[in-house]
């Protein structure tokens, strides 16, 4: 069996005989003399996390319930436990995004992106695939995606389309930066709960909150610029320490 390995929000380039993925100090490298195989595939937006957390909020509510005295309210409470629950178990398995599955002799590598990105990373490691005598095997992978409508349907979109069915441009609800991450206990987050409800930290202004998602450049551009006109952010993009207090 395969090691199956997930990049999700690291950079990625093909430099020579080799792809880079990046991701802070984590480093992952494929020769890629070892792909046997480049697709596209779909894979699930939520992380695996999440039927576990899904489960333990349908079962913890009547535990506590079976141990106390039972109010209506802890009643309630339980049911939108159950209901939150049975949300992420059923969106751990229905909503999906685009990803480049990378096959080597022993990995499996799966790389989710932006419609561009991944293009230009399949379109390097197929032209690297190609120089050395994998012509016909690159031929039958793009038949396998043809076959399935999936190749067709991202090379003919828009360069400003996006691959996910969902909105890929996360920004920071308060002052627009892109420069997000998983916020660590440190800095208020909590591991596992913040990972499925999408609470990230900005490294621009330090909100901890949801992401603000726009459908593309043009939209986020408008909102930068916004932004930038309410004294919100500077020149350069950055949070104006007690703008908020102006309002």
């Amino acid at each position: 069996m395969t090691e199956r390995i997930e990049l999700r929000g690291y950079g990625t380039r093909v430099k020579g005989s080799t792809l880079t993925a990046r991701k802070g100090d984590n480093v992952v490298r494929v020769r890629l003399d070892k792909v046997t195989s480049v697709l596209y595939t779909r894979v699930n937006r939520l992380p695996e996390n999440a039927i576990r957390i899904g489960v333990l909020f349908i079962l913890i509510p009547w535990i506590l319930l079976g141990l106390n005295v039972m109010f209506q309210v802890h009643i309630l409470l339980a049911v939108l436990s159950n209901i939150f629950g049975l949300g992420l178990i059923i969106g751990y398995h229905t909503v999906l995004i685009w990803a480049l599955d990378i096959e080597t002799e022993d990995r499996t590598y799966l790389i989710t992106g932006r419609k561009k990105v991944l293009l230009d990373l399949r379109e390097a490691i197929d032209g690297y695939r190609s120089a050395h005598g994998q012509e016909q095997a690159v031929a039958e992978d793009r038949a396998l995606d043809s076959d399935d409508d999936v190749y067709d349907r991202i090379d003919s979109a828009t360069e400003d389309d996006d691959v996910s069915m969902y909105d890929d441009i996360d920004a920071c609800v308060r002052c627009g930066s892109r420069d997000l991450g998983m916020a660590s206990i440190a800095e208020g987050g909590v591991p596992g709960v913040f990972d499925v409800s999408g609470q990230i930290v900005c490294r621009n202004c330090g909100l901890v909150a949801p992401a603000l998602c726009f459908d593309n450049e043009e939209d986020y551009g408008a909102h930068i610029a916004s932004l930038k006109e309410e004294g919100k952010i500077d020149s350069e993009g950055k949070w104006i320490e007690g703008s908020e207090d102006a309002d």
